[in-house]
């Protein structure tokens, strides 16, 4: 039961959810030899914050990956689980765990996608359970990157202080019997940075006015990586007075020479 002392502590511990729920995660993967670009450099940061209400106190909805994939590639995705605790980070672990299986398969983009939301769609036992997927391939030996998004909020190309913004599909992922994912190839320099948002953070720093993201990237590309995804999250609870209404995550990835 309820009790005074129990509401106490969760004020207390609502308090300190800057210290309890954030996560950060730093690496990098150089291109291998005989590639196009031998010796080329990604380096990437995913800072990760857990929307916090009386119910979901640690249980962020968010998943993500970074890892090699064969051939040179590299495969960055963010899932964001509808919704808040459990069943949110199940739907959103399911996701971009199968989409790691079939990448490493060497399945093609579309048909991944595809065989994602299918599968979803099998394993959801409620129809208000969704899942986003925004996910980019990065060709190290072709120098492309494709990008693929199913209802997922706009990403971010910037280079040379330009931002580019790469939109998607409006709904999300396990509402269409047969998807039609956004999926658009671009070219990667060295010197590119990439960022890939939860709506947590897009929602909280943009308005139907202004996308205050793209006006705040030139500026925060001058740091690394882990500056850059970090300071996003930084900046979007800010707005937010401090409370993550929604999960928050940043995935900062940058294309630099060995």
């Amino acid at each position: 039961p309820r009790t005074a002392f129990l509401d106490k502590l969760l004020r207390d511990e609502l308090k300190l959810r800057s210290l309890a729920w954030h996560d950060a995660y730093d690496s990098s993967y150089r291109s291998p030899p005989g590639a196009v670009e031998e010796g080329t450099e990604i380096t990437f940061s995913a800072v990760t914050f857990g929307g916090v209400d009386a119910v979901t106190l640690c249980v962020c909805g968010d998943s993500f990956s970074l890892m090699p994939l064969p051939g040179g590639k590299y495969l960055a995705a963010l899932s964001d689980g509808m919704g808040s605790g459990s069943q949110a980070a199940r739907e959103s672990e399911n996701a971009v765990a199968l989409l790691e299986t079939l990448c490493l398969g060497r399945m093609e983009v579309r048909q991944a996608y595809d065989t994602v939301n299918e599968l979803l769609q099998l394993r959801r036992k409620s129809a208000e359970v969704f899942s986003t997927m925004d996910a980019c391939i990065l060709d190290l030996s072709r120098g492309i990157c494709s990008w693929g998004k199913i209802g997922a909020v706009p990403g971010y190309l910037v280079r040379s202080g330009r931002v580019t913004t790469v939109t998607g599909s409006a709904l999300p992922l396990g509402v269409l019997s047969d998807p039609e994912p956004s999926i658009s190839d671009r070219v990667i320099k060295e010197g590119d940075l990439l960022v890939l948002l939860s709506d947590g953070i897009y929602d909280a720093l943009t308005d139907s006015c202004q996308d205050g993201i793209a006006l705040m990237l030139p500026e925060l590309c001058r740091g690394d990586v882990s500056f850059i995804a970090g300071e996003l999250v930084r900046r979007a609870l800010a707005k937010s007075d401090g409370t993550a209404r929604d999960d928050m995550t940043a995935i900062a990835i940058r294309i630099t020479a060995a």
